[in-house]
């Protein structure tokens, strides 16, 4: 049932499987802990065991899964293996729940997006290792389809909304309806607005017998006191080094080199981590760098939040190593989070963005100097 998550959380698979076994799991949990340390994967196991139809499951991310996909799928192509297809299943699975056809009711929800998520799970039947005439092909078809709905924007990108909860609550009617199991994910609840948060606290309070929900968080404590005391909540710890490296021996990877997973599926994906290190570097320090090629990784790999979360570690490390003050530094950073945010508010350019925020900083160490 948790084959798989033994790998990185040994003792709660062994808590899931005796309270599914005894019939004791909740129906309202918390899966609370730091990045990768698998409670999507968990949460993912727990709803495939009460429900195996992906029908019957939908998930609400804020997560951004593109180098997830990306990478999984490079990973596949390279080695061809039932670990690394499994890897790629359970990434875009988690992906497609997102467009689960309860939600098309959705303001704005397009109908295209949901039709090509209802086709790439289709292909997704077709792939077998053992097939070695179809595999090829069935990859390309899948790796089209999810370029094209990456490039189109994710319905599931977003934060819990008041919409949200209202289609899960009619879907749970149906639920009881049919008599069957149907699982719900939530993730990061933590950005949901006032009116999300006391819809979804009603649902928690009489949720129907059939509808599991499932809230995964970095931080309970970001949580409302009144959601949380409706959770039953299973704290995630972080991988283990020993944990870790067991699991990537089944990808064939060695993560020495990454700092951690989200480099890792960037790296596998194409991305130029080692360019955008040494780039960060080079702006902090206000030495010359190929800013012409910058932009174009940049440009082709959409690694615009990671690049500025590098800026933003280096500024940090300038201040703790005594080169910039408090006061400039706490200046820099609010101006960062400002502009990120602005770009967002009026849709200004990723270029736009990073000219700003490059030119603040040169700005602050021409002083220094």
């Amino acid at each position: 049932m948790f084959y798989g998550l033994e790998l990185t959380q040994n003792e709660l698979a062994d808590k899931f499987y005796n309270l599914i076994k005894e019939n004791l799991f909740p129906n309202t949990v918390l899966f609370e802990g730091p990045p990768y340390s698998s409670k999507m994967f968990a949460a993912n196991c727990i709803s495939q065991y009460f429900n195996a139809n992906m029908s019957n499951t939908i998930i609400i991310s804020n997560r951004a899964h593109r180098f997830r996909l990306l990478g999984s799928l490079a990973l596949l192509k390279k080695n061809k293996d039932e670990t690394s297809l499994n890897l790629f299943k359970n990434s875009v699975l988690c992906y497609l729940k997102q467009y689960n056809g309860a939600l098309l009711e959705l303001p704005g929800a397009d109908k295209k997006k949901f039709n090509i998520a209802f086709e790439i799970n289709e292909l997704l039947h077709n792939l077998d290792i053992k097939n070695k005439n179809e595999l090829d092909s069935n990859i390309e078809k899948i790796s089209d389809c999810l370029t094209t709905l990456i490039k189109e924007g994710s319905l599931g990108d977003t934060s819990l909304n008041i919409n949200h909860v209202r289609m899960i609550k009619m879907w749970a009617k149906e639920t009881d309806n049919v008599n069957s199991q149907k699982t719900v994910i939530i993730e990061g609840i933590e950005n949901s607005n006032d009116s999300a948060n006391n819809a979804l606290l009603k649902l928690l309070e009489e949720p129907p017998e059939s509808l599991h929900i499932i809230i995964i968080s970095q931080n309970k404590r970001a949580i409302l006191p009144t959601i949380l005391s409706r959770l039953r909540c299973f704290h995630f710890p972080a991988w283990t080094e020993e944990n870790k490296n067991n699991l990537l021996k089944t990808w064939s990877i060695n993560l020495t080199e990454f700092s951690s997973m989200d480099e890792l599926f960037m790296f596998l994906s194409g991305c130029n981590i080692k360019l955008l290190k040494e780039s960060s570097d080079l702006i902090i320090n206000d030495l010359p760098y190929d800013e012409i090629r910058l932009i174009s990784e940049l440009e082709k790999n959409n690694t615009w939040p990671y690049f500025y979360n590098l800026l933003y570690a280096n500024i940090v490390d300038k201040y703790l190593n005594n080169y910039i003050n408090l006061r400039k530094t706490d200046y820099l950073l609010k101006n960062i989070k400002k502009q990120i945010k602005n770009s967002n508010i009026f849709n200004q350019t990723s270029r736009m963005t990073y000219d700003y925020i490059t030119f603040k900083i040169k700005e602050v160490l021409k002083v220094i100097k």
